[in-house]
């Protein structure tokens, strides 16, 4: 059962002596049942969801601008607090285990006071409660390959962000990514940030201000607390100056069937998958000659009708692009052997000498792999880059190189949820290994071999419709070209090499390689 909000008095008197983690939650996001509601989160990032969105719900149903004690509310953000500080502390994979423990926190200095003086009113918590994710990410520049997307408005003599250099993006929401970005002066602070912070005519202290941000931190904005001391502060003074402020912005009316989904703590977009059918537009990837059960008694080969003839309950869309699903972020992998990674189902990241690992670090030396897909099992990210950083380094920490397209040098295909057809059918044409991240977890933990990964290929029951569920090749593409991606069984139809671009690789021993000449890479290629 999802957590419940706690009564009045009873939330009033665990927030006094809320010295425990769950403790915490209940004051904080109102759960009281934790260890059922967080359970059944995919990863931490699932559970920390579950608890702002909860939060958020509590401490406006508390705040008193709409007629809640003040008393309470304080006690809901202190809690919340806590929370937020074991979250952003990045040392816990899950709240779980930590219920009974005692909530210290981590950084207790850097956290905003919660008085009544500086409480921000309730329309910033409406509009933090618009989006899953912080909507805006602060940091310093990984390369100096970005540019300032003000143009005309750029404060700088060049649009270049320099490397190191402070810089804040927003999130595309279709893509996971942040991305926009602009010069620290060029950016103008949204409302939804600037309600937070104090008022500047009457709060002086840049550090107030500093202590304000970093409330905001995993709920508004994303990097905050890994920014060094002397960025944290040019940040604090650039949104100490109001001629920065961007125009009030209203929190946009949620319509009611979204309001009864945010009115609980516990979502549907968190819960960790349990079924996999074609009939739930979900993908399953499982091993090749071990089909998942139907439902309702279908056949593997009607259930994959949706690949040929699309999917008969949606009239708004052609039967031709029917098959092409946006990914979900409740989509999973059918692994070659069904084991539960640990007691809550979850997908444990592999990692050298630590746990069942049992090859050495260098066991994908000479690997080159290129991903495919969304990876909601791994967490981080949202979007189309969901749990694809995640990958990367799991990949890298085993020696592995890990690019983002596929070229001559590339050896393997990680396929997650929803892949590209554009890589899956270059992947095929080129005779890669495609794997699963739970196959690629199998052989690192010696529950399978390389060999048995080949001999158990993933299949796939649908494929990404791309950016903005428009720029998918699968879109475009005919059922035998999908049957073909889809499946690998017999030879490629003409369509389908033609969209494995011109990736050139030479012949070894006794296997041909073809070689399609190719239009370069797709834009949605991913």
């Amino acid at each position: 059962m999802a957590g419940k909000r706690g009564g009045r008095r009873n939330t009033r008197g665990a927030a006094r002596a809320a010295v425990t983690v769950a403790e915490c939650l209940l004051v904080g996001s109102g759960i009281a049942d934790a260890a059922e509601a967080l359970a059944r989160a995919e990863n931490i990032e699932a559970e920390w969801r579950i608890i702002k969105r909860g939060h958020l719900v509590k401490v406006l149903h508390e705040h008193p601008d709409k007629g809640g004690d003040p008393a309470e509310f304080l006690l809901t953000r202190d809690a919340f607090e806590h929370l937020r500080d074991l979250f952003n502390a990045r040392l816990l994979d899950t709240f779980v285990p930590e219920l009974g423990k005692p909530s210290i926190r981590v950084d207790s200095h850097a956290s905003f006071k919660a008085t009544a003086e500086n409480a921000p009113p309730a329309s910033y918590y409406e509009a933090a409660a618009e989006t899953e994710m912080p909507g805006y990410c602060a940091e310093a520049a990984k390369s100096n390959r970005s540019s300032c997307t003000a143009r005309k408005n750029c404060v700088r003599g060049s649009a270049q962000i320099d490397k190191d250099e402070l810089r804040v993006g927003s999130l595309d929401a279709s893509s996971g990514a942040y991305g926009r970005w602009r010069h620290l002066p060029c950016w103008r602070v949204p409302s939804r940030i600037w309600l937070g912070l104090p008022d500047p005519d009457t709060e002086p202290s840049a550090a107030v201000f500093e202590a304000a941000l970093l409330a905001q931190d995993a709920v508004n904005v994303s990097g905050l607390r890994q920014l060094p001391a002397t960025m944290l502060r040019e940040l604090a003074l650039h949104v100490m100056n109001k001629a920065n402020w961007a125009k009030l912005t209203k929190a946009r009316q949620v319509p009611a069937v979204k309001a009864q989904a945010v009115a609980v703590p516990y979502s549907e977009a968190d819960r960790r998958p349990e079924s996999t059918s074609p009939d739930t537009r979900m993908l399953s990837i499982e091993p090749k000659g071990e089909p998942q059960s139907e439902p309702q008694g279908k056949s593997h080969v009607e259930s994959q009708a949706g690949l040929k003839d699309g999917l008969k309950d949606e009239p708004s869309l052609a039967p031709e692009k029917m098959h092409a699903l946006v990914p979900s972020s409740t989509s999973m992998i059918q692994t070659t052997r069904g084991d539960q990674p640990n007691s809550l189902g979850r997908y444990e990241i592999p990692v050298p000498g630590q746990g069942d690992v049992v090859v050495p670090p260098e066991y994908m030396a000479g690997e080159t792999v290129v991903l495919t897909g969304i990876f909601p099992e791994l967490g981080g990210g949202a979007g189309l880059s969901l749990g694809k950083d995640r990958a990367k380094k799991m990949l890298s920490a085993f020696g592995a190189k890990v690019t983002s397209s596929i070229s001559g040098k590339t050896t393997i295909l990680l396929l997650g949820n929803e892949p590209g057809m554009s890589k899956v059918s270059q992947a095929r044409s080129h005779g890669l290994t495609l794997m699963s991240a739970q196959q690629f977890k199998d052989e690192v933990e010696g529950r399978a071999s390389r060999q048995d990964t080949l001999a158990h290929p993933p299949r796939i029951s649908s494929f990404s419709s791309g950016y903005m569920g428009r720029t998918g090749l699968a879109l475009g593409a005919s059922a035998e070209e999908l049957e073909w991606a889809a499946t690998g069984d017999g030879n490629a139809p003409t369509g389908a090499l033609k969209a494995a671009t011109g990736v050139k690789r030479k012949a070894s021993g006794d296997s041909a390689v073809a070689r399609g000449k190719g239009r370069g890479r797709p834009r949605n290629a991913r």
